[in-house]
């Protein structure tokens, strides 16, 4: 499925865990889980909307820092 709203962007580690913090945290309005994270056994972290299976994050381990592809309409660009 395509997703138009997805951007890929260089991040470093910091600013992936905090992101991942902040997703794992989220909750709706009856306490649920909004988002599941999963990671592979390289490093790869995988995130969806548990709503709808859709992938919202994606962050891929590279030398210095991550290859992240996220929503758009989930994070804001400074």
């Amino acid at each position: 499925m395509s997703n138009n709203n997805m951007i890929t962007r260089k991040w470093s580690k910091k600013n992936v865990q905090s992101a991942l913090r902040s997703l794992r945290n989220a909750k709706g309005s009856k306490g649920q889980n909004i988002f599941s994270v999963n990671k592979s056994g390289d490093g790869f972290y995988k995130v969806v909307a548990n709503k709808n299976n859709d992938l919202v994050f994606s962050a891929m381990i590279g030398r210095f820092d991550y290859l992240v592809t996220f929503d758009k309409r989930l994070f804001s660009e400074q």
